[in-house]
């Protein structure tokens, strides 16, 4: 395993040369040195959930959820009160772009997607697990 051993000051300025315009456009950013919780266990069971996940896309949309504009978030990503609560928690928190927020949205309607069975809302569940996947820059900790 690698081990960074920059001092934080260095990977301050290495994440400094990104625009944030260009940093808005990564939808999950993992802080890999954190302890990982798989979502999923096993290739075949991932497998049968993405190509589930792809088929509700394609059957509500046309399209993958990342290829939806502003518009079609608005028609197909309804949130709960409580999704919608905790999204604007985290804009205010850490200071999202309107282009950050709706890449967020479009992360929790794709965690949705993969999960068993049909909602229509994303719930406050799917919403935190978007967050923290979407993630926030090293030296921005939470």
């Amino acid at each position: 395993a690698y081990v960074c051993l920059c001092s934080a000051q260095a990977v301050k300025q290495y994440w400094a040369k990104f625009s944030a315009p260009l940093l808005d456009c990564v939808s999950i950013r993992y802080n890999t040195n954190e302890r990982v919780t798989p979502m999923f266990v096993g290739y075949n069971e991932l497998r049968k959930r993405v190509k589930s996940a792809v088929e509700k896309q394609m059957k509500r949309q046309g399209k993958f959820n990342q290829e939806l504009s502003a518009t079609e978030v608005i028609q197909n990503c309804k949130l709960t009160n409580n999704a919608r609560n905790t999204l604007d928690l985290a804009v205010i928190r850490y200071g999202l772009s309107p282009r950050a927020e709706a890449n967020i949205i479009r992360l929790a309607r794709t965690v949705l997607d993969l999960k068993d069975g049909e909602w229509d809302e994303i719930g406050q569940p799917s919403m935190e697990q978007a967050i923290a996947l979407y993630g926030k820059l090293p030296e921005q900790a939470y």
